[in-house]
Parts: C-alpha cells; sequence; structure tokens
C-alpha cells in the first residue's frame, strides 16, 4: 500500500522552493558535510510531513510477509541534505515517514523517534513520527 499526499496552493508550494534553495546554497557551502538523506516536505494545512530516506533507496520496493512499500519518487525525492539538515526540518515536522539505517538511526540519536518504535521492513528500518 502507497499514500500519497497532493499538496497543491500557491503559498505552499512557494514556500517549499523558498527552503530548497536556502537549503542548497547551504549544502554548497558547507562541501565537508556529506548528503546522504533525501527529504521532502509536504504541507497540508497546518501539517507539515517530512519525507525522508536514505538516498540509496529511493525507488525501491521493499517486501516482506507482512508489508509491501514503495518509496516513490513523488513521496520522497525533494532534496539531498546533509545530517545537519534532516534535524533542522524535523524540528519543524508534526509528522514523518522516515526510511533506512542511516535516516531512521539519526532520527532516533536527535531524539524524534524512540528505538523500541522501528519496524523492519524487508529488513529496512522504519519508523513514524506525530506530534500532538
Amino acid at each position: 500500500m502507497s499514500q500519497e499526499i497532493d499538496i497543491t496552493g500557491g503559498s505552499g508550494n512557494n514556500e517549499q522552493k523558498s527552503v530548497r534553495r536556502k537549503t542548497h546554497r547551504n549544502s554548497t557551502a558547507k562541501s565537508s558535510r556529506k548528503a546522504h538523506i533525501v527529504l521532502k516536505v509536504h504541507r497540508r494545512g497546518a501539517e507539515v510531513l517530512v519525507a525522508a530516506c536514505d538516498k540509496n533507496l529511493v525507488g525501491k520496493r521493499l517486501k516482506d510477509d507482512m508489508f509491501d512499500v514503495v518509496l516513490t519518487r513523488e513521496f520522497y525525492e525533494g532534496m539531498l541534505v546533509s545530517d545537519e539538515e534532516f534535524v533542522l526540518h524535523m524540528r519543524l515536522a508534526t509528522i514523518a515517514n522516515l526510511f533506512g539505517k542511516h535516516t531512521v538511526g539519526l532520527g532516533i540519536s536527535a531524539g524524534f523517534i524512540d528505538k523500541d518504535a522501528v519496524l523492519n521492513i524487508a529488513g529496512v528500518p522504519h519508523a513514524q513520527m506525530v506530534t500532538m
């Protein structure tokens, strides 16, 4: 089962493009920081969903006995970010959907994800966050 969020509207898309440009400039200026995470911000009303995964997982299908998940480019691929940029985006998120050893591990070490709440889908760590 895959879920897609339709992001439409003027100000939300313009805000997202502005953040992307700023992040790109910062990434270029800090070339010593490697970017391992693909991240896309989806906005719907007051909700800010961060979809992020290890860069090598975009476009992959993860299937096991319980789950069948496709990490679509439309949902996850927005920008390539460093660990520091990922944490900055997570601070603004009301919802997060994370996949991959590096991404989920960083979510845990930064305090956004409880390690006991991590699922493994076809051997790949997966976690979700919701703030209330």
